[in-house]
C-alpha cells in the first residue's frame, strides 16, 4: 500500500487525515433544521403578527385603499384605523410560545442552507451534489460511515479473524454458583450432640466432658438438607 502511495506521489498520512476529517465532519455546516415561533405565538392576543417591514407595507396599502374608497364615495378623506391583528415584531428565530393556540407550542420548522464559502475541509467532502427543484435547492450529502470504517481498518480495530477464547464449563458453573449464592442450609446430624438452639446454626455446641476425664475431640458429622421453602 505504501509503495502504491509512493508511486502516485500521495502521502499516506494525508489520505488518513482527509478520511478522518470526513468521518468527523458536522453536517450542520451545510444544512440545519431550526424550529421557531409561528406567526401567532407572540402576537397580541395570539393574533397574526407582522414583521416590521410587513407592517409598514400593510399600513401603506391600507391608507391608499381608504383614500381610493373615499374618493369614489365623494367623501372627505378620513381613513378607518388599520386592523393590526397581532401587531408587528415577528421574529422567526424566537422560541415557540408553549400555549400558542395555533401551533400548540410546536412552532414552525425551517430548513436553513448555509453559506458554502466558509466550509471546513471535512464538510466540503460531505457535499455530494446540489439540485435546484421547484421547491428550492436540494443538497445531497455523503455518508460519513464508510470513511470511519476505513480509518478503523487502517488502525487495526476491525479484525475479521478474531475468535473469542473458549470458556471452561466448570469455571462458568462455579462463577454462576458464586454469583447466585448458596441457599442450602447445613445442619448437624450427630446423635452424641444436643440439637442446635437455632435451626440456622451451623456450628453446634460442643458436648461437656465429665469431671476429671481427658477431653477428646468429638467427631462431628454434617449433612446438607435442602430447604423446603
Amino acid at each position: 500500500m505504501n509503495e502504491r502511495a509512493t508511486v502516485a506521489a500521495v502521502p499516506a498520512n494525508q489520505v488518513l487525515v482527509r478520511l478522518w476529517e470526513m468521518a468527523t465532519a458536522d453536517p450542520r455546516e451545510l444544512v440545519e433544521i431550526r424550529v421557531g415561533a409561528c406567526r401567532n405565538c407572540w402576537g397580541q392576543y395570539h393574533g397574526y403578527q407582522y414583521t416590521e417591514a410587513e407592517f409598514e407595507r400593510a399600513f401603506h396599502e391600507h391608507v391608499q385603499s381608504e383614500a381610493k374608497r373615499k374618493r369614489a364615495e365623494g367623501e372627505a378623506y378620513d381613513p378607518k384605523p388599520m386592523r393590526e391583528k397581532g401587531g408587528a415584531g415577528y421574529d422567526a428565530g424566537r422560541k415557540p410560545h408553549p400555549e400558542c393556540p395555533e401551533c400548540s407550542g410546536r412552532g414552525n420548522t425551517r430548513v436553513i442552507l448555509k453559506d458554502m464559502r466558509s466550509l471546513s475541509p471535512g464538510a466540503r467532502m460531505l457535499l455530494r451534489s446540489v439540485k435546484v427543484t421547484k421547491h428550492g435547492p436540494q443538497i445531497l450529502l455523503r455518508s460519513r460511515l464508510p470513511a470511519l470504517v476505513k480509518v478503523g481498518k487502517h488502525l487495526g480495530m476491525w479484525n475479521d479473524k478474531f475468535k473469542p477464547a473458549p470458556v471452561n464449563a466448570l469455571t462458568k458453573l462455579l462463577d454462576e454458583i458464586a454469583d447466585r449464592g448458596s441457599t442450602i442450609p447445613i445442619v448437624h446430624d450427630d446423635p452424641e450432640l444436643p440439637p442446635p438452639r437455632d435451626a440456622q446454626d451451623v456450628e453446634p455446641e460442643p458436648a461437656k466432658a465429665a469431671p476429671g476425664a481427658a477431653s477428646t475431640p468429638v467427631k462431628r458429622r454434617y449433612r446438607a438438607v435442602r430447604s423446603s421453602a
